[in-house]
């Protein structure tokens, strides 16, 4: 697992692209994940939200090291603590799936939206 990806739609030219460890505030970061929760896209997928926000609220609080698909499995998909993400492909699949919906978001609603969370491979 990666830690999500928090960086300026389009930087003014000659501006560095700012990741996470960069200086967006964090209640930009905060309001977008809201924006993006509240969205359509997002409105009807309780476990993609769920997880979006377990994988934001990690890394905005310096504990992306923690996103591992061990503790996805049990924090957000909630498994049983036997749970061996080897031989079950839920946080895979579903970090796909993610992937995917936040694409969608960002080619229909949010496609302006000043600050662009992604979950990077």
């Amino acid at each position: 697992m990666s830690t999500p990806d928090l960086s300026p739609e389009s930087p003014p030219q000659g501006a560095e692209t700012a990741a996470f460890d960069s200086a967006i505030p964090f209640e930009e970061v905060e309001a977008q994940l809201q924006r993006i929760l509240q969205s359509a896209v997002f409105r009807n997928a309780p476990r993609h939200s769920r997880f979006l926000e377990f994988t934001v609220q990690k890394t905005l609080a310096g504990k992306g090291e923690e996103i591992k698909e061990y503790v996805v499995g049990l924090e957000v998909f909630d498994q049983p603590s036997e749970f061996d993400p080897r031989s079950d492909p839920v946080v895979r699949a579903e970090t796909r799936r993610l992937r995917s919906r936040l694409a969608d978001y960002y080619k229909t609603i949010g496609e302006f939206d000043p600050v662009q969370i992604d979950l990077p491979k």
